[in-house]
């Protein structure tokens, strides 16, 4: 199977994101609350969310929640 990809320019949007480091066999236990903080915060907007690893040492996964905003936020909170 052969996939056609296309390098697409988009405006840039707010993201809002929590970041967070933890091994393998806990990720569901982090992920869970992290995803929970970004949703809260970034309210039911319907806008596209994701989840990204950083790296692959999966003692140490360093792991992004996110979500992109309609509008911008300024600001730390705690998950």
């Amino acid at each position: 199977m052969v996939h056609q990809c296309e390098l697409v320019g988009l405006p840039a949007r707010p993201t809002l994101v929590a970041r967070t480091r933890t091994a393998l066999q806990r990720l569901p236990a982090v992920l869970g609350p992290a995803w929970g903080s970004v949703l809260a915060h970034a309210g039911k907007t319907g806008d596209a969310s994701f989840v990204a690893e950083h790296n692959v040492d999966m003692s140490d996964l360093d792991t992004t929640c996110a979500s992109l905003c309609r509008r911008a936020r300024v600001g730390y909170w705690r998950c």
